[in-house]
């Protein structure tokens, strides 16, 4: 027994044992009372000796401790002083567990002890047990309500019991930003206690913390993935004041855009991509400890047999290219869409792009359909079954790392409508057919549905079954069509042999075949020199107007396709050659003459060397090459040389080229003063001032531009 614990006391009390007060020496009425009060705190710490040390039992012997040995005073006296009530404060001292009605009345208590100047260790070892008794970061904000009222609470967080119970019963976790602004809002006003507010700071990280680990790990993410996580946020909290979002990752940190989607959906990625966010966000040694981890789970997850790995394995058995299935199911690019001012690309649209973006989110994709890709590839109904099957596992994978509350019979229907490619309004719309005007409500219950807005008890097995008949049926339509459209390997259709300029002479047939590499297989077969072939980059390159190819390998690659090199095609090479040559990176020819010479060359052979030995048999191919270079550099060399190009390149002296090639040389590349004096030849002849006729030249030093150039007359064609 003590006479009395000091208030002054900045030690925790041990609850173990009573604490009573030494009734010795004293007179006989207050002997009595202290008696008297003895025996209520061993009978508060005999009620709580079976439920010690649980946080009620803990509580109540805090209670009664404090208001006995240290205040002195008697429950009447303490209720009637603190302005609580009777029973409800004897069942806390009883250990009795808490209501919702309590939090005022322990509110008032803490207050009643702040005045009474009980030190802080006490009161935090009360608001201690009341965090651990009510658990996780709500316990957190309990502790918070508790200690400064449940008006004022919920007055700077907007939180209350109600959503505190809603928070609980869908073990949501707000983000980390929230916390620390409560506790900002709290306790970092203008007259902060600079302690307090590092101390509830840091309860509350630790308590978030905890509950957020507890919930990514219920999604199965992996233990190394959800720290970095918890980390990350709370850096991006503190150092950026705002909540942890893809965005973020790939705008302001410097992550890959598809790395930080992924990351933000639960999915492992290199730790190459994370590695300079980890130097900002932990301590060396976590760092180093954590990079081993990552690394072996990134291991165990690469192991792992997923859709998308399956999907290309069963598709490369079958030698099926993503063209094909592009071109199967009608893929257009976003200017055939009308969205091509929200699509910014430094490359040209790849509709294949689209086929492996879906493959590897899955999700709903309007053009790209699952069901679709999977009955083209698959072969058997077998292999169609297994990748069905991968497909759903992985997507119920991703909806429940990602944190999605969609489960049972909803999440059924959005992966069976994401695998159809199909939208709520379009399943209704297929179960109404009859009665249209029901679609739209019919659409409405479909999304409640999948959401979990409308239980499953509450909906009908025939209901649900009708749904997933319509969404398989859409999928069907959508299979059977693309088959429709799938064609024997190597036919090209009749429209895609038309074609009127360079770069469709490599887009059509290419659309034809379903990829470039096709094209180039086919170009590949009919080339008798490995110099005659093209790669399907070129090819790309050709098609997309950034390359121009000697007119030899365009007649090539149209004859490859079975058709000929047309005049309309060979006018718009003699347009688009001297502008590739002016604009190449590597000896760009900036002067007209020696792009007329080297325009004739490549007119008739793919290189330099091809037209000297086989026309030219006199002249090396250096020198025909220093002859062109020294003209670019605007000497002079003799006239013989030129006069041999030209006349190996099947050019007389009447024709235009020889005339527009000697005026160009007399007169110093002034194209202005060559053309006065082909103009007369032009005129006898009835042609239009056109680069067809005119080799080496571009529409500007012509006085044109590609919209106003006129079209070329097909007299004394070139061939």
């Amino acid at each position: 027994m003590i006479n009395r614990i000091p208030m002054a006391t900045h030690n925790p009390i041990d609850l173990a044992e009573p604490l009573l007060v030494a009734t010795e020496g004293l007179p006989s009425p207050a002997s009595s009372h202290a008696s008297m009060n003895n025996q209520m705190i061993r009978s508060v710490f005999r009620k709580t000796e079976k439920s010690f040390p649980s946080p009620q039992a803990q509580i109540g012997r805090l209670l009664v401790t404090v208001r006995w040995p240290i205040l002195e005073l008697t429950r009447r006296a303490f209720v009637r002083k603190a302005g609580i009530g009777l029973a409800s404060y004897m069942n806390l001292e009883n250990g009795r567990p808490l209501e919702n009605t309590h939090r005022d009345i322990l509110a008032r208590v803490l207050a009643f002890w702040r005045k009474q100047g009980i030190v802080r260790e006490i009161r935090e070892q009360l608001l201690e047990l009341l965090q651990e008794e009510h658990g996780g970061l709500g316990g957190f904000y309990q502790r918070l309500m508790y200690e400064v009222g449940p008006e004022r609470f919920t007055a700077f967080s907007g939180i209350d019991l109600q959503k505190l119970s809603h928070h609980k019963a869908r073990a949501t976790v707000p983000p980390y930003l929230t916390v620390q602004s409560i506790v900002q809002k709290l306790f970092g006003g203008r007259n902060r206690d600079d302690a307090l507010h590092a101390t509830r700071l840091h309860q509350g990280q630790n308590a978030w913390s905890n509950e957020k680990r507890q919930q990514l790990r219920e999604r199965t993410l992996e233990e190394t993935l959800a720290d970095f996580l918890i980390a990350l946020e709370i850096h991006v909290a503190e150092e950026h004041g705002k909540i942890l979002a893809g965005p973020l990752l790939w705008k302001k940190l410097g992550m890959n855009q598809q790395a930080a989607n992924d990351l933000m959906n639960g999915k492992l990625v290199p730790w190459d991509v994370v590695q300079h966010l980890a130097h900002s966000v932990l301590p060396e040694e976590r760092r180093r400890a954590l990079a081993v981890a990552w690394n072996d789970a990134w291991k165990t997850e690469q192991g792992r047999i997923t859709f998308e790995k399956e999907f290309h394995h069963v598709r490369e058995l079958r030698h099926i290219q993503l063209a094909e299935l592009a071109y199967a199911q009608d893929i257009r690019d976003s200017k055939d869409r009308g969205k091509s001012h929200a699509i910014e690309r430094k490359q040209n649209y790849r509709k294949s792009a689209a086929i492996r973006r879906s493959i590897r989110e899955g999700g709903f994709f309007d053009q790209a359909c699952i069901r679709t890709q999977i009955g083209l590839v698959a072969g058997d109904e077998e292999t169609e079954k297994r990748l069905l099957e991968l497909f759903f596992l992985e997507r119920e994978r991703h909806y429940r790392r990602s944190g999605s509350d969609t489960s049972g019979i909803g999440l059924r229907l959005r992966i069976s409508r994401e695998c159809n490619g199909t939208t709520p309004i379009q399943v209704a719309e297929e179960l109404c057919r009859k009665h249209p005007s029901d679609a739209s409500r019919l659409a409405t219950r479909l999304a409640r549905i999948e959401w979990g807005y409308i239980p499953e008890e509450e909906t009908h097995r025939k209901e649900i079954a009708g749904m997933l008949r319509a969404i398989d049926a859409i999928g069907y339509q959508k299979l059977a069509s693309a088959r429709s459209r799938q064609r024997r390997p190597g036919v090209i259709p009749e429209h895609c042999l038309h074609a009127a300029t360079v770069r469709e002479a490599a887009a059509l047939p290419a659309e034809g075949l379903r990829g470039f590499r096709h094209l180039s297989d086919r170009v590949r077969e009919n080339a008798s020199d490995v110099r005659w072939m093209l790669g399907p980059g070129r090819l790309r390159r050709i098609a997309s107007g950034e390359d121009c190819p000697p007119l030899p390998l365009v007649r090539t690659m149209l004859e490859a396709c079975g058709t000929s090199l047309s005049e309309e095609v060979m006018a718009d090479w003699f347009v688009h050659f001297p502008l590739h040559l002016q604009s190449r990176r590597r000896l760009p020819l900036t002067k007209p003459l020696p792009r007329l010479l080297l325009t004739l060359i490549h007119a008739h052979a793919i290189t330099i060397g091809d037209f000297c030995r086989e026309r030219i048999p006199d002249m090396h191919q250096a020198t025909a090459l220093q002859t062109i270079q020294r003209l670019e550099r605007g000497e002079r060399p003799h006239w013989h040389y030129l006069s041999q190009i030209l006349t190996a390149a099947e050019e007389s002296p009447r024709s235009l080229a020889w005339n527009l090639a000697q005026a160009l040389y007399e007169n110093n590349d002034d194209v202005a003063k060559a053309l006065k004096h082909v103009r007369l030849l032009l005129r006898k002849q009835h042609l239009n001032v056109h680069p067809f006729h005119l080799p080496g030249l571009t529409p500007e030093e012509l006085g044109y531009d590609a919209a106003t150039l006129p079209s070329f007359t097909t007299d004394h064609a070139r061939r």
